[in-house]
C-alpha cells in the first residue's frame, strides 16, 4: 500500500528547490536509501516541473539551473519511478528483491518482444566457403558510439546495473588515477595594474 503523495503546492518553487537540492546531497552521499529519498523529492520535481511548464520554461537546459547535481534525465526517471512506484513495490516483492535506483530500473524495463537474434555458426574445419553463402552483416556499433551521447548519470547507471561492485571499485581506482594525473585548470587571473 502507498502512502498518499504531499502536497508540496503551498511551497514557493524556490522553497521547493532549496528542499529538493537538499535531499540530493543526501542522496548522492548514501547509497543505501537513495531510492527512497528520490522517491522523497520526486513529488517536489513534479510541482517544479508543472509550474515550469505552465511558464513555459521547462527544457532540459533550465533544469541543471534549478538543480545543479541533477540532470533532466535524472529528474524525468525520479518522476516516472514515483508515477510507477506501486507497480515497481509489487515487482520487487514478487522477484524477493530490494528496490533500489538500480533495481526500478530493471524492474521497470520493457520485456523484450522479439528474440534475441541466433549467433552465426563457424564453419567448420577443412569446408569451403561457396560464394554467396555468407551473408553480409553491418559494421557493429562500437563502444565510443554508444556511450559518448550518455550523460554522467546515464552511464553511472548502465555501469551499475551491468558491473558487480568489484568491478565497480576497479574502475573508480583507474578513474581516479586517471582524474588526479591530469594538470588541475585554472581560471585565469587577469594582471593586476602595476602599482602607481
Amino acid at each position: 500500500m502507498t502512502t498518499p503523495a504531499p502536497d508540496y503546492g503551498d511551497l514557493s518553487t524556490d522553497d521547493l528547490v532549496k528542499q529538493i537540492n537538499a535531499e540530493c546531497d543526501i542522496i548522492l552521499a548514501g547509497e543505501r536509501s537513495t531510492f527512497t529519498k528520490a522517491m522523497t523529492i520526486a513529488p517536489m520535481l513534479i510541482v517544479v516541473r508543472d509550474r515550469e511548464k505552465e511558464k513555459g520554461t521547462w527544457t532540459k537546459t533550465r533544469v541543471p539551473q534549478l538543480f545543479p547535481k541533477l540532470s533532466y534525465e535524472t529528474v524525468t526517471t525520479y518522476i516516472r519511478y514515483y508515477q510507477k512506484r506501486p507497480e515497481l513495490e509489487k515487482k520487487a516483492a514478487e522477484q524477493s528483491v530490494s528496490l533500489t535506483l538500480t533495481n526500478a530500473g530493471k524492474l521497470g524495463a520493457k520485456p523484450r518482444t522479439t528474440p534475441p537474434k541466433p549467433k552465426p555458426k563457424p564453419a567448420q574445419k577443412g569446408s569451403v566457403e561457396e560464394p554467396g553463402d555468407s551473408k553480409t552483416t553491418a559494421p557493429s556499433t562500437s563502444p565510443d558510439d554508444i556511450i559518448k551521447d550518455l550523460a554522467a548519470d546515464e552511464l553511472f547507471t548502465v555501469l551499475k546495473q551491468v558491473y558487480d561492485i568489484e568491478k565497480l571499485r576497479a574502475l573508480s581506482d583507474l578513474l581516479r588515477r586517471h582524474v588526479m594525473e591530469q594538470p588541475l585548470r585554472r581560471p585565469v587571473q587577469p594582471a593586476a595594474p602595476p602599482p602607481s
